[in-house]
């Protein structure tokens, strides 16, 4: 813990010119905030002050943005709330998963900070306060985030699909078994089905009904098997047209 003396004994004899956090999941006291010269910078997977906390990759992509990016911060004592020191902003791909959104980030905000941590030695980088009225959060997440409401738009349970893989994975219910979706397209038509009625196998997929069209699941992974392709599992494993998934009782 930061607060810990033996911790805060070691920190102070370093007598560090200036510390670098990333993903660090706690916020750091005034006493270190303040101790040295050059600051505390934080390196945070959004273009703030959007998407504040602890979770902001996964509901980017869950709330369907077209873009996001890293900000470079000078730490308070606030979440996520400090200066921005720099930014810089990237399109995402309307497949892209969290997964590999988080991995492209981290290359991106690597370079964006090495290049802050200069021109903050240097005296040339400029402070930007956060605009107060686009403040927006990301929670942190929980078990019921990933569970999927087919009742949502086909668009909507997509999304949540890509902002959770590959963990820790949205997921329903097949005869009363866990099941975890890690890919599917959205196809939004008009369907009279009730929302999780599962449809024809199609040769890439399998569709499931939801409030307004179907979601055409590809990859997947039941309790107790590994994670494997829709059409593979299809292979082994009799649905019945017209089953509903969601349920946590077997038939």
């Amino acid at each position: 813990a930061v607060k810990d003396p033996s911790f805060l004994e070691k920190f102070y004899s370093l007598k560090p010119d200036m510390v670098v956090v990333a993903a660090f999941g706690q916020i750091l006291p005034k006493m270190i905030i303040d101790f040295p010269p050059l600051g505390c910078l934080n390196i945070h997977p959004s273009l703030l002050p959007k998407y504040r906390g602890a979770a902001p990759l996964n509901w980017s992509i869950i709330r369907g943005e077209k873009k996001t990016g890293v900000t470079i911060m000078l730490m308070d004592e606030g979440m996520d709330s400090g200066d921005i020191l720099a930014q810089e902003e990237t399109l995402l791909g309307d497949e892209e998963t969290y997964g590999q959104l988080h991995d492209r980030l981290a290359k991106d905000g690597a370079a964006l900070l090495m290049k802050t941590v200069a021109r903050v030695i240097s005296g040339k980088v400029q402070r930007q306060q956060q605009d107060p009225s686009g403040v927006t959060f990301a929670p942190r997440l929980t078990r019921e985030t990933g569970k999927i409401n087919w009742r949502e738009s086909a668009v909507h349970i997509a999304n949540l699909i890509r902002g959770l893989c590959p963990s820790p994975a949205a997921y329903t219910f097949l005869d009363g078994q866990l099941l975890k979706i890690y890919a599917a397209v959205a196809e939004p038509d008009p369907t009279d089905q009730v929302p999780g009625t599962i449809g024809n196998p199609f040769t890439d997929g399998l569709p499931v009904a939801t409030s307004d069209g179907h979601v055409i699941l590809k990859d997947i992974q039941l309790a107790g098997k590994k994670r494997m392709l829709m059409t593979d599992f299809l292979r082994g494993y009799r649905l019945a047209p017209g089953s509903i998934l969601g349920s946590t009782t077997s038939k």
